[in-house]
């Protein structure tokens, strides 16, 4: 730990928190939590612009440039809102102002930062959320072998179902649930604000594996934290900086098997989501604001304001099948179907895969071996295409940055590439097609060689883009963290010795040279 350069501003700071707030202002928890963020991310803000230490941070580098530009880092860089911009401003002017009372040299600094002018919120935003098919990939992320993965997926259930803030869900105690008739979680929201949830039957089943493995035994007046952490022997309340890694990581993995999981999944997501589907299934704005334990009503009117897409389904639920009364999103976490489905489209293109690089030795496998392995290719290649069907149906959705637009062509091309092999391959077949004969064999010949040599360059990039699929594969092997990280390394090493031996080959070979038709492809045929 390095020396403190200004002993004032931290000295300050520490009095702010731990006396003014809570003592004399009488702040929650969690405000003080809210104000101890801000800071705590400023401090690192300057100390990484200047280029120093933390604890070299001074009085003086606090200025109205340096907020403003830790504020825009915000907005651009964090992505956050204008409501967390503006709450993170208010803390900075909260401490100038507690500084300028105690200090009168700080009083100019606390003029200046007035200057900073709140960012207009929207009245009625588009809400972010995510579809249902994404919550159920989410769900089926988790490897529930684990007690870790059964603690993070039962986390993600309950914060859909109950619709808590993340700070909300940590907070939980044993003694806050009410497991009877009417199962219920006790919630103690903002300022203090108390709300009673009810839970629902999946998620009451949910809970108990959970119990069995983390909270065996305990009492049902037990004060242990719901979610926790234990480091050396001692439990504590699990931080939100932990769920919002752990939910990250398992959208990622979902993304490869459902493209509706958005890009970024943060815990406050899953109450968005929640509202809005409760809002789509029928539930009533007002009791909809009282779940979610919102101070006006008119706060919750954002889920009023959905997309065009939700608003049609409404108008012919109300003018069509009548008044039907309205059920909440029914999930099923333990979907056989989906893993069932998974498994099958992991199997088809494990086989696509290695029949094709079969095909590619054509000198080994001729003849009509051949061309009965291609059918089979074909055959499988459909099968991928139609059991990705839903990929199709995101293209107009999100947003295109780079990458997936790199990914959306190579992904075109594949499909054209394939399309040709297959077209050129029945036009070049003396043995099961046989449709042709001189010119137009030798015309298919051609072509299904040139296709084939793209779609092996293409297929190549494909599954580059793919390879956090064997990563996650390579982590939930069942073993000591140390001989994952092992297995994991060797997996990473063993992919860039691949990829190091392609190029090679594709230089030396003078690959290029089939993808462009330069050779004469009677050698390959003789």
């Amino acid at each position: 730990m390095g020396k403190v350069k200004d002993e004032q501003l931290f000295s300050l700071l520490r009095n702010f928190l731990l006396i003014y707030l809570p003592n004399q202002r009488h702040a929650s928890s969690n405000t003080v939590k809210a104000y101890r963020t801000a800071w705590n991310q400023l401090l690192k803000y300057i100390a990484g612009q200047k280029k120093i230490p933390m604890m070299s941070v001074t009085f003086g580098m606090i200025r109205y440039e340096m907020v403003v530009a830790y504020l825009d880092w915000l907005s651009e860089e964090k992505g956050v809102g204008p409501a967390t911009r503006n709450n993170r401003l208010a803390a900075i002017r909260a401490f100038i102002t507690y500084a300028s009372a105690c200090r009168p040299e700080y009083i100019s600094l606390s003029s200046e930062l007035a200057a900073i002018k709140i960012q207009k919120k929207e009245r009625f935003r588009e809400v972010d959320y995510m579809s249902e098919a994404a919550v159920k990939a989410l769900f089926a992320a988790p490897d529930t072998r684990t007690k870790m993965g059964l603690r993070d997926q039962f986390l993600m259930i309950f914060l859909y179902d109950t619709g808590a803030r993340i700070q909300e869900a940590l907070d939980v105690k044993i003694c806050d649930l009410r497991i009877d008739k009417t199962p219920t979680v006790t919630l103690h929201g903002k300022g203090g604000k108390i709300r009673v949830v009810p839970l629902m039957k999946d998620t009451v089943q949910h809970l108990d594996n959970y119990m069995g493995a983390f909270h065996k035994g305990e009492s049902a007046f037990s004060t242990e934290w719901l979610f926790y952490v234990e480091r050396k022997g001692s439990r504590s309340a699990m931080c939100d900086d932990t769920a919002r890694l752990r939910i990250q990581k398992y959208a990622e993995l979902a993304r490869e098997t459902c493209p509706d999981v958005p890009e970024r999944v943060h815990p406050h997501l899953w109450r968005h989501t929640r509202a809005m589907h409760l809002y789509q299934h029928g539930m009533d704005l007002t009791m909809i604001s009282q779940w979610l334990g919102h101070k006006q009503v008119e706060t919750t009117l954002i889920y009023a304001y959905a997309d065009t897409e939700a608003k049609r389904k409404a108008i012919e639920k109300a003018m069509g099948a009548g008044l039907a009364d309205a059920e909440s999103v029914n999930y099923t976490v333990s979907d056989e179907d989906m893993k069932a489905k998974i498994i099958l489209k992991r199997s088809i293109d494990s086989a696509m895969y290695i029949l094709f690089l079969l095909l590619m030795g054509q000198c080994v496998l001729r003849g009509v071996i051949h061309e009965w392995l291609g059918i089979a290719v074909g055959i499988l290649f459909v099968c991928h295409n139609v059991l990705n069907f839903k990929w199709y149906q995101t293209l107009r959705k999100g947003k295109y940055n780079v990458m997936r637009a790199i990914q959306l062509i190579i992904n075109i091309l594949l499909l054209l590439a394939m399309l040709l092999c297959m077209f050129g391959g029945i036009l070049a077949s003396q043995y099961i097609f046989a449709v042709g004969s001189g010119k137009m064999i030798e015309l298919g010949r051609h072509l299904h060689l040139v296709s084939t040599a793209w779609a092996f360059v293409l297929m190549s990039f494909h599954l580059g883009f793919h390879w956090s699929i064997f990563s996650a594969i390579s982590k939930k092997i069942r073993t000591d963290e140390k001989v994952k990280k092992v297995i994991h390394i060797i997996c990473c090493v063993f992919v860039a010795v691949l990829f190091a031996y392609g190029v090679y080959q594709f230089a030396d070979r003078r690959f290029w040279e089939e993808l462009f038709h330069l050779i004469d492809y009677q050698y390959h045929l003789q």
